[in-house]
């Protein structure tokens, strides 16, 4: 009898995955630039994206 002992894979996926923070800060961009193509953002996505770039603004990049 073989016995397998694998990771879990929401472990691994975890582990593999970019940060997070990095992860939120590209949808941002993608929901910044479709709303700059006109494209129609719900009214909870328009919000997320004005509060983010409040902190963004608040806290600049040096």
């Amino acid at each position: 009898m073989k016995i397998n002992h694998a990771e879990d894979y929401r472990a691994m996926r975890q582990k593999a995955y970019p940060p997070i923070g990095d992860q939120l800060d590209a949808v941002m961009k993608l929901a910044n630039v479709l709303g700059a193509y006109g494209i129609a953002l719900p009214l909870e996505t328009r919000e997320w994206i004005e509060a983010c770039q409040k902190v963004k603004d608040q806290y600049p990049k040096y």
